[in-house]
């Protein structure tokens, strides 16, 4: 195992990686139970939603963008921490920024 994992490989479209034995252990273990399907990426079944926030505060960012539709995604981030909606090491600005995203596209059609 340490030979396999001490090598760096160029994967396509990747680059060069190297994989730590707890991922080969893991692709071993997924081909001896599936075959070959089961060493490939699995779609999420919830792809596009978000994980992290809860839909109460979706709501709130949402309500926040509809009361004041100028307001920046960043002053709506730092308002759901000092409210301790969500955890600064949990959630980031990214994620709010996403969902900030959806509710300006469709405000404007």
């Amino acid at each position: 195992m340490e030979v396999i994992t001490s090598k760096v490989y160029d994967v396509p479209s990747l680059g060069k990686r190297e994989f730590s034995p707890n991922t080969i252990k893991t692709w071993l273990y997924c081909y001896r139970k599936y075959g070959f399907e089961g060493l490939y990426p699995k779609s999420r079944c919830d792809k596009g939603a978000s994980r992290v926030l809860t839909d109460d505060v979706k709501a709130y960012i949402k309500n926040l963008k509809l009361d004041n539709p100028r307001r920046s995604a960043k002053s709506i981030y730092q308002e759901l921490l000092a409210k301790k909606f969500i955890e600064l090491d949990k959630v980031s600005l990214s994620t709010v920024q996403r969902i900030y995203a959806k509710l300006k596209f469709l405000h404007q059609h």
